[in-house]
C-alpha cells in the first residue's frame, strides 16, 4: 500500500466547468466501479470565532486585543465556538493588530461555517475505472462527484482530492484506488458581525 499526501500548492482545476481549459473529470457514483462516501462533519463546524493576541486570557489587555466574529449560519445550527490565542510576534516585531486578528477569524468562518462536506471514495481497480489516475487526474486536483440514491443527491459537487492511496489488490497487478475529498470552498461567511453589534 501507498499513501500521499498534498499540499495546498499542488494541483489543476479539473471540475465540470473549470476555467482552466482543463479536461473536465466528474465521478459518478456506481460508475466504472467509482462508490462515494458522502459524511458531513459537525464537529469540525465553526459559527463563532475568538482570536486574541498573545498572552490570552490571562492578559489584563485581552480585552483590547480580541476580536470575535459570528456569521449567520449560527441562526440555523447554533454557536459552535472555536477560541484562538495568536502567538507572540517575535522580540521588537509590531504587535498582532486587531485587523490581523479579524482575517484569522474571517478564514475560519469561510472554510467551517457550514458542516464541512468531506468525502471519501474507492476506485475498485484502476482497470475498469472511467478516468486513469496519472493521466486523467492526479493529487491535488479539484475534480467533480456525483451520487444519487434513492431521494439523496450529492452533486455535482467540486471536490479537491487531498489523499490518494493505492493498494494492490491481487497477482495480476490491479490496484485499488482510495479517495479523501474535500468540497472546493470559495464562498466568504455571510453577515459577519462582531459580537456585540
Amino acid at each position: 500500500m501507498c499513501e500521499v499526501y498534498t499540499a495546498d500548492r499542488v494541483g489543476s482545476d479539473r471540475y465540470v466547468g473549470n476555467t482552466a481549459g482543463n479536461t473536465p473529470v466528474m465521478f459518478v457514483h456506481g460508475e466504472g466501479g467509482f462508490h462515494l462516501t458522502f459524511a458531513p462533519d459537525a464537529d469540525q463546524m465553526v459559527t463563532f470565532a475568538t482570536q486574541v493576541g498573545p498572552g490570552g486570557q490571562a492578559d489584563p489587555n485581552d480585552y483590547f486585543n480580541k476580536v470575535s466574529l459570528i456569521c449567520d449560519s449560527a441562526n440555523t445550527y447554533g454557536f459552535y465556538q472555536d477560541w484562538e490565542q495568536a502567538q507572540v510576534a517575535g522580540t521588537g516585531d509590531t504587535p498582532i493588530s486587531n485587523a490581523l486578528l479579524a482575517n484569522r477569524a474571517e478564514a475560519i468562518l469561510t472554510g467551517y461555517q457550514y458542516p464541512p462536506k468531506f468525502m471519501s471514495a474507492r476506485i475498485d481497480s484502476d482497470k475498469v475505472a472511467k478516468y486513469v489516475y496519472g493521466d486523467d487526474f492526479f493529487l491535488g486536483d479539484t475534480i467533480t462527484v456525483y451520487a444519487k440514491k434513492g431521494n439523496v443527491t450529492v452533486g455535482p459537487l467540486a471536490a479537491r482530492i487531498t489523499q490518494i492511496s493505492l493498494t494492490q489488490t491481487d497477482e495480476n497487478g490491479n490496484v485499488q484506488i482510495d479517495l479523501t475529498l474535500v468540497p472546493h470552498i470559495i464562498v466568504k461567511p455571510v453577515g459577519l458581525l462582531p459580537l456585540g453589534e
